[in-house]
């Protein structure tokens, strides 16, 4: 959304308004991801090792946690 609203051409309280979002949650969001369309990156296949030197295998077999910057955290089981 961030990379459609860069290349509308509209400001970023135009482009909301068009695609009916708030524009605090756009802001929001923007400022949480920090995302800068000239920086952004194409997404990208990353392989997650089974096991990782230094972890502990304190989930079972088919469950994945996921711990990103800011304290989020994902969690899910197969």
């Amino acid at each position: 959304m961030f990379e459609a609203c860069a290349e509308s051409g509209l400001s970023a309280l135009a482009f909301c308004q068009r695609a009916g979002i708030p524009r605090t949650t756009f802001t929001r969001w923007q400022q949480r991801v920090k995302v800068v369309p000239s920086q952004a990156q194409t997404a990208a296949f990353v392989e997650l090792p089974l096991s990782v030197a230094g972890s502990s295998a304190s989930l079972a077999p088919g469950e994945f946690e996921l711990s990103l910057p800011g304290g989020v955290t994902l969690r899910w089981k197969r």
